[in-house]
């Protein structure tokens, strides 16, 4: 696929098949949050174990095995998050419309042209 095209999954409202260009909506709102949800929760998982542990125990090694279990729990329901809004039909993008037909044609309303 080096024309620049990519393979995703998506709610297909527009009656797409394979092979069909289309343009697809995600909604913005979940980008960040996924982004925070990702790289920030467990950061903030790690920095808290590592300070808890090293106040506890006053060591560096505590901390640090206390900061990466925390991490480690953090990715494990970070998972099942996903696991569990990944079955949920609003997570997935949507085809808002098709493009070109498998055949290269244009789809304007309920006409085809050939393109170029």
């Amino acid at each position: 696929m080096g024309d620049g095209s990519m393979v995703i999954e998506a709610k297909n409202l527009q009656g797409a098949g394979v092979g069909d260009r289309v343009r697809i909506e995600v909604d913005d709102s979940r980008h960040l949050r996924a982004a925070f949800m990702v790289y920030i929760l467990p950061l903030i998982g790690l920095i808290a174990g590592y300070l808890t542990g090293t106040a506890l125990a006053g060591s560096e090694k505590v901390g640090f095995l206390l900061g990466a279990g925390v991490l480690m729990v953090v990715f494990l329901l970070l998972h099942r998050y996903d696991r569990k809004i990944g079955t949920r039909d609003q997570s997935w993008p949507e085809v808002v419309e098709r493009l070109t037909d498998r055949q290269g044609l244009h789809c304007g309303g309920n006409t085809y042209e050939r393109k170029g």
